[in-house]
């Protein structure tokens, strides 16, 4: 019983309200950026996921960060608290999110720190020379195994390869119901491949912290 409690702990009713309210709201830009999010429905990682992205930064003295996928710009805010020395390269195919992103940025004081390059993320990742400190990705979830495999290499001994949605609501390991939105089944095989193959690489040590939607770390042997 107390195995399957800690095994369905992100489900646990009222868990995320209670640890959202043990810290202050967002404010300023921050605040702005999660409106923004709101109002488009884009996906953000949130200001619980965003403080552990810091607390990571922090934790390793990063200094380059790469983001495989960055949307306009959210987690790499987060990133860019940690030291004025950490340089983030972002990417994302939309011209309008990289726009919105750098004003975003440029507002917070960090945008003499971003590369942000628009175009096919795995693609811009495959271009960029190592060693990396950080890599975050937070793409289209089939893309996930090819992410890895491509990048990781990249990271230095002791930098994290860190991915978002792992857990997936579940449909890492449960059946998705054939009403589930399109999208879902379209990407669950790519969650479940990258869980395994970061799981059972003998190159890195993972392991999946089950905040939000399942935050999984993997750190290179």
């Amino acid at each position: 019983v107390i195995v399957m409690e800690f095994e369905n702990l992100h489900m646990v009713p009222g868990l995320y309200p209670y640890l959202n309210s043990l810290t202050e709201p967002s404010s300023g830009v921050l605040a702005e950026m999660e409106e923004y999010g709101r109002r488009r429905r884009f996906p953000l990682v949130g200001p619980l996921v965003g403080r552990f992205l810091l607390q990571l930064t922090l934790l390793t003295g990063a200094r380059r960060v790469l983001e495989i996928g960055s949307g306009f710009g959210y987690s790499a805010a987060w990133f860019l608290q940690a030291n004025q020395e950490l340089e983030v390269i972002c990417t994302d195919n939309s011209p309008l999110n990289a726009e919105r992103g750098l004003e975003f940025l440029a507002r917070l004081g960090f945008a003499e720190r971003v590369d942000f390059r628009v175009g096919d993320a795995l693609s811009i990742a495959g271009e960029v020379e190592g060693p990396l400190d950080i890599i975050f990705c937070d793409i289209d979830k089939s893309a996930y195994p090819d992410a890895f495999k491509l990048s990781w290499p990249k990271l230095r001994r002791g930098g994290l390869f860190i991915a978002d949605n792992t857990l997936w609501r579940g449909y890492a390991w449960t059946p998705v119901p054939d009403d589930a939105p399109e999208f879902r089944r379209r990407m669950t095989p790519g969650i479940r491949e990258f869980n395994r193959i970061s799981s059972s690489s003998r190159e890195v040590v993972t392991t999946i912290i089950p905040l939000r939607d399942g935050l999984s770390l993997s750190v290179r042997l």
